[in-house]
């Protein structure tokens, strides 16, 4: 049977995700692709999108792709692991997405070199957020390809796997954070009188344009803040509240009980 230069093991949202990132930049095209997944629904759906070969016996993937990436749920990665350890070999890029499950486990049954990948959902829209980490015997170019990969999807960033717990309360969690305060001011809106969908609409464009401004614009929160606050106006009013309410050092707590969960999980 022909090798494949991407294999993925899981078919989840993660994967057509990213897939559809792969394609849309022209990565690669549908014949160099190959997934599995022991969901034969799952495998329909993705054969049906795609065009891709998809099958359900996972050794195939592990032994027919030169990068395989790993997509399915932490719970689930031990079993995986034992199931592909003898068709893994030093030739192939092993890249993991799964949340909490540091690269010494992974290495530990698989003799490839491992990425070690935190994503986040807005990669469903090509507005994803990942943080990599790579383990010992990767090159330059080998590095180059993984992250070249993943910024089809969004923004890559390389870091230590020490940080793994910190990045995936901030953007890992991060987007049920913000989902839940955009929720809180559509619902504030609706009391000062908004319909709900008005309400909506208003929020997430706010905070879709905010974030694309500060990082286009490369503007420290400080200085958006400045730019939107006029002396003695609304959005001082609700500054002053917001400051007072404790609202910061909730943020704080809310990102640091994630972490802990993050640290707890990867044991």
């Amino acid at each position: 049977m022909a090798s494949k230069t991407i294999g993925f093991i899981g078919a989840g949202k993660m994967c057509n995700a990213m897939l559809e990132s792969f394609f849309r930049e022209s990565k690669v095209i549908p014949e160099q692709v190959i997934v599995s997944d022991k969901n034969k629904g799952n495998l329909l759906l993705i054969k049906k999108k795609f065009g891709i070969e998809a099958v359900s016996d996972n050794k195939e993937v592990a032994s027919r792709a030169k990068i395989i990436f790993l997509s399915v749920k932490p719970q689930d990665m031990q079993h995986l692991l034992n199931e592909i350890s003898s068709d893994v070999d030093e030739s192939k890029l092993v890249v993991s997405i799964a949340a909490g499950v540091p690269i010494k486990k992974i290495s530990s049954k698989l003799s490839a070199k491992i990425a070690r990948v935190m994503p986040n959902t807005p990669f469903m829209v090509g507005e994803g957020m990942s943080a990599v980490t790579f383990s010992k015997g990767f090159t330059a170019h080998e590095k180059k390809k993984v992250r070249d990969l993943l910024e089809c999807a969004g923004r890559c960033i390389e870091m230590g796997e020490r940080n793994f717990n910190a990045v995936t309360a901030v953007s890992g969690s991060g987007p049920a954070f913000y989902a839940v305060m955009v929720d809180a001011m559509v619902d504030a809106g609706v009391k000062q009188g908004l319909d709900r969908k008005h309400a909506e609409l208003l929020a997430l464009q706010t905070m879709h344009g905010t974030a694309k401004l500060m990082l286009e614009k490369k503007l420290s929160s400080k200085q958006l803040v400045e730019m939107v606050a006029s002396k003695g106006g609304t959005t001082e009013a609700g500054l002053k509240h917001l400051e007072n309410s404790g609202f910061r050092e909730d943020i704080k707590k809310t990102i640091s009980e994630a972490a802990k969960r993050s640290k707890e999980l990867s044991k």
